[in-house]
């Protein structure tokens, strides 16, 4: 893959928030051409994956909470 199609796809990634193609392409990332433009999309997916971490581990938390309510009746 050519730097500027991994770019443009990992632009679009981003910007989708399409997780799996996100991490596809940093598996084999190409981008020697511009690193800042990389390090700034790659910054915006991380923050990206943390916020659905986040999500994701506030949703356990009312599934748990769900579970010992249900537990108890």
């Amino acid at each position: 893959m050519s730097e500027k199609k991994w770019i443009d796809e990992f632009k679009l990634a981003v910007y989708t928030e399409d997780i799996e193609k996100i991490v596809k392409l940093m598996e084999n990332p190409d981008f020697k051409n511009c690193p800042d433009e990389a390090l700034a999309l790659t910054n915006e997916a991380i923050a990206f994956m943390k916020k659905k971490q986040d999500e994701i581990a506030i949703n356990l938390q009312k599934l748990k909470k769900a579970s010992a309510y249900i537990n108890i009746k």
